[in-house]
């Protein structure tokens, strides 16, 4: 039973393993030109009716002053 056991759990977690998949993103740092409300490309909004669409920093509306940590938005 024990060796059964074994075995059982050895290969659910062989399996598990491969179950994963990578995630590509074809602008994962938000590139794009600094706007409020206005997606970059390669991103969709998912967001409810009524909320705005994400912000791409800085653009001086909203005292955000910091240059981004790698890109050139």
């Amino acid at each position: 039973m024990r060796i059964t056991f074994t075995i059982a759990f050895l290969t659910a977690l062989l399996l598990a393993g491969h179950a994963q998949e990578a995630i590509l993103l074809e602008n994962p740092s938000f590139e794009g030109t600094p706007h409020h409300s206005l997606l970059p490309g390669g991103w969709f909004d998912c967001g409810h009716d009524g909320e705005s669409p994400p912000d791409l920093h800085p653009t001086g509306e909203f005292d955000v002053t910091q240059r981004p940590l790698s890109g050139r938005s």
